[in-house]
């Protein structure tokens, strides 16, 4: 395309005899390049409390296409598949799931959270995490309740002080 606007612009005097055609061609380049893109947008929401799960990842089956959800679940990306469109949606503590999308109209992904992929794991000092039982050593047990309840800005504000 820019080979083709220098030959233009070095070549003035076709310019101006071919004005009309440079100019429809140049329409055309741009909606063939737009025309091969489905724009995919949506909302992701938790099952229980119909709240916006803010970071999950939306990407196109068995490609790298996708994007993760804004702070208020909502999400937008382009692709260059045509509709339909395979789906797979996926958030940490939360089944993953599948869905097609047929129209190209905002979709609404429901969530369900998976309680069996919620183990207790501990993350030793090296990063290293295991289950409790294959600790060699002592360990610090924290609730929910205990993490939360000083309304702390950050994890680590959150243990301060409950950690030995």
């Amino acid at each position: 395309m820019i080979e083709i606007i220098r030959f233009f612009i070095k070549h003035d005097h076709l310019y101006r005899m071919n004005k009309p055609i440079f100019v429809l061609f140049g329409i055309l380049l741009l909606a063939g390049s737009a025309a091969g893109q489905t724009v995919i947008r949506g909302k992701v929401l938790d099952e229980n409390a119909k709240e916006p799960v803010t970071g999950a990842s939306i990407n196109v089956k068995s490609t790298a296409e996708g994007t993760i959800t804004d702070i208020n679940g909502r999400f937008e990306f382009r692709t260059k598949q045509s509709l339909p469109v395979s789906l797979v949606v996926r958030f940490v503590g939360y089944k993953s799931q599948e869905i097609t999308i047929y129209e190209n109209e905002p979709v609404e992904i429901i969530l369900v959270e998976d309680v069996n992929l919620l183990n207790e794991v501990v993350v030793t000092a090296g990063g290293i995490i295991r289950t409790r039982r294959e600790q060699g050593y002592s360990t610090t047990n924290v609730t929910d309740k205990e993490l939360t309840a000083g309304k702390a800005p950050s994890l680590a504000g959150g243990l301060t002080g409950k950690v030995a």
